[in-house]
């Protein structure tokens, strides 16, 4: 008859066998890990927007900056919108327009400002519309908003498929209600008025290759620009 202590040694070395494994000896597992890649059928386009803001600006002033973009093809000597299934909100971009306190002096600059991004399928797209807003918390409707249609003078650009483009830091002058009244305003001027010397680049599958748009207009219609914004009279 086996003793108890010999029984009890037995038990603990049964037990031992099936304990877990020590942490040295476990299998390691990695997160997962999700990799996109772009279709060959659309390109993706990065804008870091700079807005230039006067001193005595309203506050608290516009929260956002929202760029349209249209897909068109060229007919004859016009740009012809393309339209498809598609709602147009998936050609905005939308830039957040940080605070500013009353009665501090202050510069925008491009540490003030983020990197956005939209993916456009393949094409030909003019910059048809810039809207300044102020979003209610909540969720609730804009408390304010002012919308220019650039149908007199805007750039044209080409998103190639599998391509990623960096169209740079274009600054926007900043809607203050005394530019407002002057019917010549247009918060793009700025950048239109220097397209050559946007710095971007292109990132295509063989090479990187800088970033060129060209001067266009549009007639302005609802598939470009919506009813409540202004044209600017250059």
């Amino acid at each position: 008859m086996r003793s108890p202590a010999i029984l009890a040694a037995l038990i603990a070395a049964l037990l031992a066998a099936f304990q877990p494994a020590g942490a040295q000896d476990q299998e390691r597992r990695l997160n997962t890990v999700t990799v996109k890649a772009l279709g060959p059928d659309k390109g993706e386009l990065h804008i870091n927007p700079i807005i230039l803001r006067p001193q005595n600006f309203q506050r608290p002033g516009y929260s956002e900056l929202e760029l349209v973009f249209v897909p068109v093809a060229l007919i004859e000597d016009r740009l012809e919108p393309v339209l498809g299934e598609e709602n147009r909100d998936y050609l905005r971009l939308i830039t957040k327009i940080p605070a500013r306190p009353e009665g501090v002096p202050f510069k925008d600059t491009a540490r003030d400002y983020f990197t956005q991004s939209v993916i456009l399928p393949r094409g030909h797209y003019v910059l048809s519309e810039v809207t300044f807003r102020r979003r209610a918390p909540g969720g609730q409707p804009d408390i304010q908003a002012v919308s220019h249609c650039l149908a007199d003078k805007s750039i044209l650009l080409r998103i190639k498929g599998g391509d990623v483009i960096y169209m740079g830091r274009p600054e926007f002058d900043y809607p203050s209600y005394d530019r407002l009244a002057d019917p010549s305003f247009s918060p793009a001027e700025r950048m239109l008025s220097q397209i050559d010397r946007l710095r971007g680049w292109r990132d295509t599958a063989t090479d990187l290759e800088r970033f060129e748009v060209a001067p266009a207009k549009f007639e302005r219609t609802t598939a470009f620009c919506s009813p409540q914004a202004t044209t600017p009279v250059m």
